[in-house]
């Protein structure tokens, strides 16, 4: 069996929270309801005992063969059902809290008493994990465990507490006196050798002052299958080069080496731009300055007639009225492209895109950005 200390996780939220005014008729209804052990799983008994505090908070956690069930019976005395383990566990000098534990073997199981001369204001019993193992935890809180801890750090003598008196057994326990403790070594019942029992306990670990630190794991990682494990398949053969975005002979009949601005207009905008709508555009704009659908249709005639000049300046005559007329900044693309400056017709074709054209209309300008 192995007996540590150690330094005390937080305390979650009790499973069962003894009041120790009322403790003797709860202990026992605790008591009447625990199931006995498995059949034919053998003798059960404790095989790990740990032991950590924190100022005046002690939590014991025990670890079974078989399932480790703990009900309470009065204050600081626990039954465990089924567990057949005699052992003693001094703690003077060593805990501020408690000076000892104490496993009998009773009828049905075993009682486990925590000697302390501080009272005990509340306990609660739960079950946790241990070093990846079930165990059941009792977590106690003591009246005044402060001044025992200044002691201790003041490098008092660590001597055996002096056994209560009867008076203050029987105030602890009405019903029956604390067990005497044992001197010697505990007298082990589970087979093992008087030397394992001599061995003294760890000191206890001290806790971080401020807060506690958890461990933190890694994240997780996604490791690849084995070679042999993974499908079988051809092997795929990589195209060279860079992918085109669209299709080049689509993307070539959309705007050639030597732009024609009329066909790329219509084939982006939907738009005609013949002899009719031109001279109808530039009737009704004489009419109505404020027409700007007749003021695109003008820009892109005088484009096509091949005064790119006069066509740059009315389109950004038109953006400045309306900044998000895609179909001027589309013109205004197309004249760059027409000069060669493939830069600068990007950045108008991206602009047009920035003003949400229809979707038809975007999916055009993408492909007529995809050629330069």
């Amino acid at each position: 069996m192995n007996r540590r200390l150690m330094s005390l996780a937080p305390l979650a939220p009790a499973v069962a929270i003894i009041a120790f005014a009322a403790a003797g008729a709860a202990a026992q209804g605790v008591a009447a309801g625990v199931a006995s052990t498995r059949a034919g799983a053998g003798q059960n008994v404790i095989e790990d005992v740990q032991v950590g505090e924190r100022d005046n908070l002690l939590r014991v956690a025990l670890i079974c063969r078989g399932e480790c069930r703990v009900a309470a019976r009065a204050s600081g005395v626990f039954f465990l059902p089924g567990v057949q383990s005699a052992l003693d566990v001094n703690l003077a000098g060593r805990s501020h809290n408690a000076t000892g534990l104490r496993f009998v073997p009773v009828e049905g199981g075993s009682t486990l008493t925590i000697e302390a001369e501080a009272a005990i204001l509340r306990a609660s019993i739960k079950r946790c994990e241990i070093d990846h193992s079930p165990a059941s935890c009792i977590d106690l809180e003591f009246a005044g465990g402060k001044a025992g801890a200044a002691k201790i750090a003041n490098g008092a003598p660590s001597s055996k507490p002096k056994a209560p008196t009867q008076e203050k057994q029987a105030a602890t326990s009405p019903a029956k006196a604390a067990p005497e403790r044992m001197a010697s070594a505990p007298a082990l019942r589970n087979g093992e050798s008087d030397e394992a029992a001599s061995v003294s306990a760890p000191a206890l670990r001290d806790a971080p002052d401020e807060r506690l630190v958890f461990a933190r794991f890694a994240p997780p990682e996604r490791f690849a299958p084995p070679v042999d494990m993974q499908p079988f398949g051809a092997p795929v053969k990589k195209s060279e080069g860079p992918r085109p975005i669209i299709d080049r002979d689509k993307a070539a009949a959309l705007i050639g080496s030597d732009v024609d601005i009329a066909a790329a207009a219509q084939e982006i905008l939907g738009k005609r731009f013949g002899p009719a709508e031109c001279g109808g555009s530039e009737a009704r704009l004489r009419s109505d300055a404020w027409a700007l659908e007749a003021m695109v249709n003008v820009g892109f005639c005088s484009a096509i007639a091949g005064d790119l000049e006069k066509a740059d300046g009315v389109f950004i005559r038109l953006l400045e009225y309306t900044p998000d007329n895609y179909e001027a900044l589309v013109g205004r693309a197309l004249i760059a492209a027409k000069a060669g400056e493939k830069g600068v017709a990007r950045k108008y074709f991206q602009d047009a895109l920035n003003a949400l054209p229809p979707i038809a209309e975007s999916d055009r300008i993408v492909e007529a950005m995809a050629k330069l």
